[in-house]
């Protein structure tokens, strides 16, 4: 960071009390907040929430379904289009139904809190006193004749439901989530405690994304979705351009390289990672099944509460993968592509406003510094600095004083930030939602001083044949923006950009957009490998992360072994139950179809159970259990047949005459039958083993096995 010379700490010092000086002044003079004196009433019967604004038809379209659902649902439209309007005009609609409604808006921020509040007062005919804030230092309820309070989401879920519960109003009351997506985390969703008879969700992306709870489930299956109603209402950003929501614009997207050092730093992390993800894996089974954002999130939380051997490899993977995150964040290319976009824009059109969107607070910080030495008119903003300063930064911005303005994501979400005409994505994270988001700010219909309409364009900057590129796999950006608007460029400053063919990686269907009616057993499927991981051996079992052992396998082993050539892992779809194998074909890793399951996979509960009469019962007779909990063991015909059971540090062999008379047991069954491999030892003492599912006897034991250097 530059440091400030004595001359210029001067002039800062005096620019700083000069506007002290004006804030002072504009106090004295500031007016109250904007009211429609002409239109508001002591204590009106009718409300009125949209005055002087006329609904466009996509608005009126989307209320209808709204009410048509049961005056209950989410409304999906992009950022920018009017989800604010919507929202005013359903609860001026429902009101008039029903005379005591009170209404209460969640939103993430206190900026936005700050916004739905001036909308209120500026287009309704409510008093003053009958619209609250709660959080951001306002402490209102919905006693006292309050009708509307807009709360923050942080103090709304310690409060919302207790209040409504108290004052006995949930029978008349909305809520309204605005960015309905933040109150479907897991620390939030309290809020969605609130007593209601009415629900309005709000969101340019309601679904939640991977590494969230819920995320392969269908929007309308999970915990927000069933909480607020599923999608009653969508609008894409190519359904608002085509409709004269917003205006045209292009998405470029700049695929820039690593330089020598960089690329050999990236993979010695991705090879660490590797090996990380791999000794994740052997201690945890959680661990195994999960990947990307999902693995990620986990380890956080394993690593936040743990001090063993576990907990040090989940901390040193997420130190590493934030290593390499910062890695692509600092990537040369990216700031020499992004100086040079904007010296390009400035040159063209001197009246341009440009966005710069990162990931990163120190990563804004950076760029600022960079830009603002190139000479630029920029500012920054980000959630640490202090209110003044962002507000200043946002009031020069939209002067025109500043024609730059870098921002982390906190802009994404909860500022209105009018006429900008370019967007620079400079780094993001894997986030299809946050890339909405960016793309919704920039996209507002303004003109130039000239009177011409300016096209708005964005460009998205990813480093090549790097995690960066997988965010294309998971969204079809064709399909949401319009074909005709993305272009993809390949891109090695100081060289001009040369446009490439479509996006880096292929679009991979989610699960209900594939037609499964059309695949056999063995196809190639075309979707995105998801769902819960199980295994299967050659014993014809399936096994899950937990180790148990299903009993109804369905067949499912079998289909793995015809399709991979071996027993293995495979994964099942949460919706339709689709069974997906991984296999290892000309170099390349595929995903093949082995078919459906009937029902989902089940296994004994663990409840207690009465003893079971095994009198009678001969070796390789059905077990009727109990089968869990159980200890897992191995039988190997190695020497004549021993028993061996897994420690940390390999495996140690059972001795004694109980072991011997096991031996002897299991060997004749193998003689009679499909080999035993591993069997199980239940708390009784019975000694089983599972086949298709199935549970066999083999013995009742008269003690624990005898395992000589297993405590050494």
């Amino acid at each position: 960071m530059p440091h400030l010379s004595p001359q210029d700490q001067l002039q800062l010092q005096q620019l700083r009390l000069l506007e002290w000086l004006g804030s002072r002044r504009a106090e004295r003079e500031a007016p109250e907040p904007v009211v429609r004196p002409d239109i508001v009433e002591e204590r009106p019967d009718r409300w009125v929430l949209t005055h002087g604004v006329e609904l466009h038809p996509w608005q009126r379209e989307a209320v209808d379904a709204w009410f048509g659902a049961g005056c209950r649902g989410t409304i999906k439209v992009v950022t920018g289009a009017g989800k604010t309007l919507v929202a005013l005009a359903i609860a001026e609609r429902l009101q008039a139904q029903d005379p005591d409604l009170r209404v209460a808006i969640v939103v993430p921020t206190i900026v936005l809190m700050n916004q739905w509040y001036e909308e209120l007062l500026s287009r309704s005919n409510l008093p003053a006193r009958w619209i609250g804030r709660l959080g951001g230092g306002h402490q209102d309820d919905l006693a006292g004749g309050r009708r509307i309070l807009v709360a923050v989401l942080a103090s709304a879920q310690k409060a919302l439901p207790r209040m409504v519960k108290q004052a006995q109003l949930g029978s008349h009351l909305l809520l309204i989530a605005d960015e309905c997506h933040r109150a479907g985390a897991p620390e939030m969703s309290r809020v969605l405690e609130t007593p209601r008879a009415y629900t309005l969700g709000l969101s340019a992306t309601p679904e939640r994304e991977s590494g969230e709870e819920g995320a392969s489930s269908a929007y309308a299956e999970t915990k927000l979705g069933r909480a607020l109603g599923g999608i009653v209402y969508e609008m894409t950003v190519a359904d608002a351009v085509r409709l004269g929501v917003l205006p045209a614009f292009r998405l470029e997207h700049y695929g820039l390289p690593l330089g020598p050092d960089e690329a050999a730093r990236y993979e010695r992390l991705s090879r660490l990672l590797g090996d990380l993800r791999e000794a994740l894996a052997q201690k945890s089974r959680t661990a195994r099944r999960l990947e990307g954002e999902a693995l990620l999130a986990w380890c956080r939380r394993t690593a936040a509460r743990g001090h063993g051997d576990l907990a040090q490899l989940a901390q040193r993977y997420v130190a590493e993968t934030t290593g390499r995150k910062l890695l692509l964040y600092r990537a040369e290319a990216r700031r020499v592509a992004t100086v040079a976009l904007l010296r390009e824009a400035f040159a063209e059109h001197p009246d341009t406003r440009a966005i710069l969107f990162h990931e990163s607070l120190e990563e804004v910080e950076r760029l600022f510094a960079a830009l603002q030495a190139e000479g630029l008119p920029v500012v920054m903003e980000h959630s640490e600095l202090p209110s003044a300063l962002r507000e200043g930064s946002l009031e020069l911005f939209r002067q025109g004083v500043a024609r730059i303005v870098v921002s982390a994501r906190t802009l994404i979400e909860g500022f209105n930030v009018p006429e900008a005409d370019l967007g620079v994505i400079v780094a993001s994270s894997s986030s299809t939602r946050q890339r909405i988001q960016s793309i919704g700010r920039v996209l507002r219909k303004h003109r130039r001083a000239t009177g011409e309409e300016k096209l708005a364009r964005i460009c998205v900057l990813y480093v090549r044949d790097t995690v960066d590129e997988l965010i294309y796999e998971k969204e079809d950006w064709d399909r949401l923006l319009g074909v005709e608007r993305n272009v993809y460029f390949h891109w090695d400053p100081p060289d001009q950009p040369r446009q490439v063919e479509g996006p880096p990686k292929p679009y991979v269907p989610r699960e209900g957009e594939v037609d499964v009616g059309s695949l056999r057993e063995g196809d190639l499927y075309p979707g995105r490998y998801e769902g819960e991981e199980y295994s299967c051996n050659t014993m014809g079992n399936v096994t899950d992360a937990d180790g148990r052992i299903a009993l109804n396998p369905q067949g499912i082993p079998e289909r793995v072994v015809r399709i991979k050539g071996a027993a293995g892992r495979f994964r099942v779809t949460p919706r339709h139950r689709l069974v997906l194998v991984l296999t290892r074909e000309a170099g390349e890793w595929r995903v093949r179809y082995a078919g459906r399951l009937e029902e989902p996979f089940r296994f004994e509960s663990g409840d207690a159970v009465e003893a079971p009469l095994i009198d009678g019962l001969k070796p390789g007779d059905p077990y009727p259990g109990p089968l869990e909990p159980a200890e897992e063991y191995t039988f190997k015909r190695k020497r004549g047949g021993v028993i061996a059971k897994r420690i940390p540090r390999g495996e140690v062999y059972a001795a004694g005459a109980q072991a011997d008379r096991l031996v002897e047991i299991l060997r004749s069954i193998t003689l009679g039958c499909a080999a035993v491999h591993r069997f199980y030892v239940n708390q009784r003492g019975h000694a089983f083993w599972r086949q298709g599912g199935a549970a066999y006897f083999i013995a009742a034991l008269d003690g624990p096995l005898e395992f000589p250097g297993a405590e050494a």
